[in-house]
């Protein structure tokens, strides 16, 4: 059986002394062989390879990341192979899910025979190019293993199915625990630029809507700094917990269970807020982990408008529509990524930037700024050197400051 390596192969390295990386960019697939397994690989393609060659095991290793490093952190690097100078996940900065189950380690595989299957399971190695191709496709289910799925589904599986996580748990992990940040980019770039923003502002008795406040971490900056907010939320223990958490600002703050589709908030908000914030949620709404869901992310936009002042601001921050879960390559100072898929999204799952200015002006608001947030400088230090450079040049999230267009 004739294989050929795949046109989305790049080959690349991390640490000189360390072998290769042949990474498929389509398909978000790494794996380290040393320099030994490279030179086979070649000869089998070549069908070059003497019987001596094939059968000695310590020519055949390979190293497979058991897990997409997204597991862990939604902002982790999603190409590194368990290597603690690009990210030493800990209780620190990762998912308490990832940590408990120990899924750090690598896979390891060894023989001609069991390199060269993985290889071809992992479509580093195809024979079929209108097979491979079709590979490309959202999934009829979440067991529909003949096609790749978008990244809701692809983690859907991993928690539902893999590792037996509750999604609705396994979100908010991947920023908080105890209701207090994570030292992941999470805190180094979006908490640091909120705070930024706010800080520029006098937000002192304004009135804020939080929308999918969750346990209230960020309602609760907000009090600090003098504004009465509104939070709501789908999940009620959540609820409790920063109803709890925000107790001591007495009737300043008001937390609510539920949805804002469901009409849950009463007519006494219609025109009321002068900000209302949405963060890392409306990607839910552009594209349904359910395929069989139409996306309409102007009906909720609208919906949101109907609570925001003439003169309000709608802060939406979204994971970027370009770099979120693009490959971190080249040196940890002098980064570089490949870009597999914008316009015509299969596994991706955040909007183009032409698609959410579109959903933006049909529901009534226009573009007063956008923000491309940076990461704070202790990231390189105190977090990952790799991270800072990278999310420095590539931004991972977006951050649309929106105003209410008045007809």
């Amino acid at each position: 059986m004739e294989f050929i390596f795949n046109n989305d192969n790049i080959i690349h390295s991390r640490n000189s002394d360390d072998g290769m990386i042949i990474s498929n960019i389509r398909i978000k697939k790494h794996f380290k062989l040393n320099y030994t397994t490279f030179y086979m690989l070649n000869k089998f393609l070549d069908d070059t390879l003497t019987e001596d060659e094939e059968l000695n095991d310590k020519n055949w290793i390979l190293e497979e990341k058991s897990i997409t490093s997204q597991f862990f952190s939604l902002m982790a690097d999603p190409s590194c192979i368990n290597d603690n100078e690009i990210m030493n996940f800990n209780e620190k900065n990762s998912s308490i899910y990832a940590i408990e189950k120990k899924l750090e380690t690598p896979l390891l595989h060894k023989g001609m025979d069991t390199v060269i299957k993985v290889l071809i399971d992992m479509k580093i190695l195809i024979k079929n190019k209108k097979n491979y191709k079709n590979f490309f496709k959202v999934k009829e289910n979440l067991f529909d293993m003949n096609h790749i799925g978008n990244f809701h589904q692809q983690i859907g599986y991993d928690l539902m199915v893999k590792y037996k996580v509750s999604p609705d748990k396994y979100w908010p992990s991947q920023k908080f625990r105890n209701n207090n940040i994570l030292e992941n980019m999470y805190k180094y770039v979006q908490l640091n630029f909120f705070n930024k923003y706010f800080d520029g502002l006098d937000i002192k008795d304004k009135k804020i809507l939080d929308i999918g406040c969750g346990t209230g971490y960020y309602s609760r900056i907000l009090l600090s700094k003098g504004a009465s907010v509104v939070g709501i939320d789908p999940n009620q223990k959540y609820i409790d917990v920063a109803i709890d958490d925000c107790k001591k600002f007495g009737n300043k703050s008001r937390f609510i269970h539920g949805k804002i589709e469901e009409g849950i908030l009463d007519k006494e908000y219609i025109d009321s807020f002068d900000y209302i914030i949405i963060s890392d949620m409306l990607l839910f709404y552009f594209v349904s982990p359910d395929p069989k869901t139409t996306s309409n992310p102007e009906s909720f936009l609208s919906m949101v408008r109907n609570y925001l002042k003439d003169k309000g601001k709608l802060y939406i921050t979204e994971p970027h529509g370009v770099f979120w879960l693009m490959p971190w390559l080249g040196d940890c100072t002098l980064p570089y990524t490949v870009v597999s898929e914008y316009s015509n999204k299969v596994q991706k799952v955040t909007p183009t930037l032409e698609e959410v200015a579109h959903a933006f002006k049909k529901s009534g608001y226009h573009i007063k700024d956008i923000y491309e947030p940076k990461p704070a400088e202790e990231c390189k230090n105190d977090y990952s050197e790799r991270a800072y450079y990278f999310a420095t040049e590539f931004p991972l999230w977006w951050v649309f400051i929106l105003g209410k267009e008045i007809e």
